[in-house]
């Protein structure tokens, strides 16, 4: 005979198992692909939301995913805050959009929107300079394109930015084991610097390692 206590285990297991099966399932909205990643609650007063993209999309397609989460919601809650992440972006360590309810709903792109992207793109490829390559920069709130060039036998990065701003340094390289170490001229005083590595990807690093992988476009 199946006992009370046994009964209660098992419907436990079977709506853990069911809300389990809700966060790893991929949904798909205007041909973007997104699942969730998590997804807790604090009583009724809020709730968060992790949510992976397979790419960027519009502000609208935020919007619809948004409005289909908070109405998936079994309770409801006074705030719901949901952040979206790229297929190599770290969760926690800043989300590329964020669509808040706080309580009205408010659609926030971070980082580079795809149109944004492209445009700097192709600004960057257009250049005349002798570039050793041309890289993204897509962290939120720090979008920019990073090309590295050659002009009077010397080596310099150029950072421009989504709003028109760009900054020039003249670099001093050295060969290393795994690429091309490169550092401002004169030194950096926090110890960072970028790692051309033998396969073209350049690389942000300081005292502890490496901590930043850049997007490769030329």
């Amino acid at each position: 005979m199946i006992t009370l206590s046994k009964r209660l285990f098992s419907f436990t297991m079977l709506i853990i198992c069911m809300v389990l099966m809700v966060r790893v399932q991929a949904a798909t909205v205007e041909g973007a692909t997104y699942t969730i990643i998590s997804d807790n609650g604090f009583r009724d007063v809020k709730r968060s939301v992790d949510v992976r993209l397979d790419k960027k999309v519009s502000a609208e397609v935020l919007k619809t995913i948004a409005l289909k989460l908070k109405n998936s919601e079994l309770k409801k809650y006074e705030r719901t805050f949901i952040a979206y992440y790229l297929p190599d972006m770290k969760v926690g360590a800043g989300a590329w959009a964020t669509t808040h309810f706080d309580p009205e709903l408010e659609v926030k792109i971070l980082g580079l929107t795809a149109d944004e992207e492209d445009k700097m793109a192709r600004a960057a490829k257009s250049s005349s300079t002798d570039s050793v390559g041309i890289w993204m920069d897509d962290r939120p709130y720090a979008g920019a394109t990073i090309t590295i060039y050659r002009k009077n036998k010397k080596l310099y990065l150029e950072s421009k930015y989504k709003d028109g701003s760009s900054s020039i340094e003249e670099m001093a390289e050295s060969r290393t084991a795994v690429g091309t170490k490169l550092v401002e001229k004169g030194g950096n005083p926090h110890g960072e610097y970028f790692l051309l590595d033998k396969n073209g990807n350049l690389q942000a690093g300081g005292k502890n390692g490496i901590f930043l992988k850049y997007k490769k476009i030329k």
